[in-house]
């Protein structure tokens, strides 16, 4: 039975990795979609990931909800981030 719950994990969870938005132009208008990579995640799964914007020192926080057409988007942010500033050797 463990070890049923744990291929589950794994794959749940490789799935989830498998899916990112695959844009390069990130959407940033809450609700907009963005297609999915093809491989299929359940419907209601979160993805949620920063992204340096070296030319500003920001970070771009996106949160999205799958839904059937893709990814759909509920939360964005860019703050100021010291992690993000250029030349910082990251």
């Amino acid at each position: 039975m463990i070890r049923i719950f744990q291929v589950c994990v794994l794959a749940v969870m490789s799935t989830g990795c498998a899916t990112t938005p695959v844009s390069s132009s990130l959407c940033r208008t809450l609700g907009c979609i963005e297609p999915d990579a093809g491989i299929e995640a359940p419907m209601g799964a979160r993805l949620e990931f920063s992204k340096c914007h070296y030319r500003n020192s920001a970070i771009d926080t996106y949160k999205y909800v799958r839904v059937e057409s893709g990814w759909s988007l509920v939360f964005y942010e860019s703050a100021l981030s010291e992690k993000c500033r250029t030349g910082n050797g990251a």
